[in-house]
């Protein structure tokens, strides 16, 4: 008897995602979360996941047995999903689930658009498979497999210049436990993203190579190379993954990590603090100038110090790499530099109207792993050259969905949120973004902004607080002498407040506090702004 020929459904992974029976209808899952996970399981290899990674997928923030239970609910709800079609097409097993090959046509073609267009989730406890979602975009440009050694964005020309490379090695373990490989390996994809949105930095993959001790070189044209070495162990009350740093040529440990608990509700934190200590730990050893592909963050890492030499000097080296070739990331950075240089009262070289801003990030592909970075830049460009609100907060708000996690976006998202009175907006996104920037050599820019949200709810001790850690991080740092000088004064010591100005003038003798003074009360809450100005001239400060 002639074996029957089955029926195949279409699952379209690329445009809007979608799933057609066999004759053409649309029987697409009603639930983002099922679309989600069929995807998944369509776009993975053999189309079979583990159930474990499905749960840290999709219920990262639940525990175990919660996590268990809800993918069993989810899965026996997308089998009835196509239970009209085929009751076989999905396969679940004790470990895995797979879909059946020979009942479904799987279709990948960037030409349609791109991948799982409008599939974004904003739920609870899938972080994980946001952060999956955006590195499955990033690769599809690339003509090469998801598996490929090499990570990095190839739209950035910047590896011409003196670069960095980051070497990922397989995970260790002293224990056989597949289902804790699965979660660390996503742990480092997570980590492998968040590196990606804040900087070019070359990234190899060498977690499927089979590595024996001096069997790796090092690209020539790189200067600087560095292994990230992850040992998955057990604690006996949690699973931990320890990271590390190491030079390849002696196998010296350079800097030992901050372990990650692996399910922790937290994990997403404890990425984004790593992922900001490796790219400081990077530029910290170089010796002068800006590694090329460590940027945006070595230049943003320069602007904020506030130092004119620093911002000089790298204004200075993006017009360099700017000059060699055309690059959309670094035009973006070029414009907001040259904002901020304005917005402090320093010399810009050109000025800029909001139709500039709008057409140099038209110029950054959706699919650039720096988009959020440089949504967030523009964003915040509106918002300080021309008090466009609504511009900012649209790409803004742009950006967090797409990077949720970036901390710099959070706190512009916490200053405009000030500006526009909305101080539990700004609270929030102030508190979500110390969370998250922990260990950011940054860290003293975001006490400003919370010192100035403090200001407004009238807690000027708070606010003190906040400027004087950030002085304790950077002693000549402006923005913080500037903060701690209206604090001083709407606290009423006024004898404190010339101290900080005086030092203000000591640093840039020539420094136009009065503009600086009169922008930011131009883009802050009128109440709060008329406040800060009475105040400042009743002390004669201004």
């Amino acid at each position: 008897m002639q074996e029957r020929v089955p029926a195949i459904s279409t699952i379209y992974l690329t445009g809007v995602f979608r799933v057609e029976s066999p004759d053409g209808k649309d029987i697409t899952p009603k639930s983002k979360v099922r679309s989600a996970l069929l995807a998944v399981l369509a776009s993975s290899p053999n189309q079979s996941v583990s159930r474990t990674r499905l749960q840290t997928l999709f219920w990262g923030n639940s525990s175990a047995k919660q996590a268990s239970g809800s993918l069993r609910s989810a899965l026996f709800k997308l089998r009835d999903d196509f239970s009209s079609v085929n009751d076989r097409a999905i396969e679940t097993y004790t470990n895995h689930v797979s879909l059946q090959a020979k009942y479904w046509k799987i279709v990948k073609d960037p030409n349609l658009g791109e991948f799982l267009e409008g599939l974004d989730l904003s739920l609870n406890g899938t972080d994980e498979f946001e952060d999956w979602l955006r590195d499955e975009r990033i690769a599809l440009i690339d003509t090469n497999p998801r598996n490929d050694i090499e990570y990095e964005d190839r739209s950035s020309p910047l590896r011409q210049g003196p670069a960095y490379s980051l070497g990922i090695l397989p995970t260790g373990t002293d224990i056989n436990n597949h289902g804790q490989f699965y979660v660390s390996d996503s742990v480092i994809d997570s980590l492998i993203g968040l590196l990606t949105q804040l900087s070019s930095i070359s990234i190899y993959d060498l977690r499927g190579a089979t590595l024996t001790p001096g069997s790796l070189t090092c690209p020539q044209h790189e200067i600087g190379s560095l292994l990230l070495k992850s040992v998955c162990y057990n604690t006996g009350k949690n699973w931990v993954l320890r990271l590390s740093l190491i030079e390849p040529h002696t196998n010296r440990l350079l800097k030992t990590l901050k372990p990650i608990i692996l399910r922790n509700k937290d994990i997403s934190v404890d990425l984004s603090q790593t992922a900001e200590l490796i790219l400081e730990t990077f530029l910290s050893a170089h010796g002068s100038g800006i590694p090329a592909n460590l940027m945006p963050w070595a230049a943003l890492s320069s602007l904020f110090s506030l130092s004119p030499n620093a911002v000089n000097n790298t204004e200075v080296e993006i017009d360099r790499l700017l000059s060699s070739e055309p690059e959309p990331t670094l035009a973006t950075l070029k414009i907001f530099l040259q904002i901020f240089k304005q917005n402090e009262g320093l010399t810009a070289q050109k000025t800029y109207d909001l139709q500039d801003l709008q057409i140099a990030l038209q110029q950054v592909p959706i699919t650039n792993s720096l988009r959020p970075l440089c949504e967030s830049l523009i964003g915040y460009s509106a918002h300080m050259l021309c008090a466009e609100n609504d511009v900012s907060e649209y790409l803004l708000e742009t950006a967090f969905g797409r990077a949720p996690n970036l901390a710099i976006n959070l706190d512009h998202l916490s200053a405009l949120h000030f500006a526009r009175g909305n101080l539990k907006a700004a609270v929030e996104y102030h508190e979500r973004c110390m969370r998250f920037s922990a260990l950011s050599s940054w860290r003293y820019s975001y006490d400003i902004t919370g010192a100035m949200i403090a200001m407004a709810l009238g807690d000027y001790r708070i606010a003190l607080r906040h400027s004087n850690r950030a002085l304790m991080q950077r002693p000549q740092f402006i923005g913080a002498l500037r903060y701690t000088m209206i604090g001083f004064a709407m606290n009423e010591d006024q004898e404190s407040a010339h101290l900080m100005k005086s030092r203000i003038t000591g640093l840039r003798p020539n420094y136009d506090l009065a503009s600086w003074i009169e922008a930011l009360l131009r883009r802050s809450d009128p109440v709060f702004g008329n406040n800060v100005a009475i105040t400042l001239k009743q002390l004669e400060l201004i």
